[in-house]
């Protein structure tokens, strides 16, 4: 299984400033989840396939990134 980890890809959101960029890693992380939550890692042949049905960190960590970008490129999330 070749693992994507969306911690990974919300951190990386979280460190740029580079809009497609960010974007791009807000359509991975919306791709990889079959149940509106953030998994511990997805296999990125299919998302049906992930560990840990529910992942604590992983859902915090989106929620807070959320919130940041909100503040920080509201234009992402609300245009």
């Amino acid at each position: 299984m070749t693992t994507m980890w969306p911690v990974g890809t919300i951190m990386q959101i979280q460190t740029s400033s580079d809009d497609e960029e960010i974007m791009r890693c807000l359509e991975i992380l919306k791709r990889s989840t079959s149940l509106g939550l953030m998994h511990e890692g997805v296999d990125v042949n299919d998302t049906r396939k992930f560990l840990r049905t529910w992942y604590a960190w992983g859902n915090s960590a989106f929620g807070e990134m959320m919130l940041e970008l909100s503040r920080r490129k509201p234009h992402i999330l609300f245009d």
